[in-house]
């Protein structure tokens, strides 16, 4: 299977749907924004360099990329960040 941007925008898309977070896929620029409605701040993904690592990682690749939006999204949201460990 081939990914392609598009393919990966509707992937990320479904991944990272929340009630306040909307979603802009640029295709002259091969872009992602996830934004928060809210706060209207969020997050420009290039996807090229992604795919390149989907190809390698498959699955992996996209875990990576949705942990990290999400906890940047949260982080920007304001959300106190609870740390556990010693």
């Amino acid at each position: 299977m081939k990914m392609t941007s598009r393919k990966l925008s509707d992937i990320l898309k479904q991944r990272l749907q929340h009630e306040n977070r909307s979603f802009l896929f640029d295709r002259e620029k091969d872009t992602l924004r996830v934004e928060d409605q809210t706060t209207k701040k969020g997050i420009t993904l290039d996807l090229p360099p992604i795919i390149a690592k989907w190809e390698l990682k498959k699955d992996e690749a996209i875990d990576e990329i949705v942990y990290y939006v999400s906890e940047a999204m949260t982080a920007m949201e304001g959300k106190a960040q609870e740390m556990t460990g010693k």
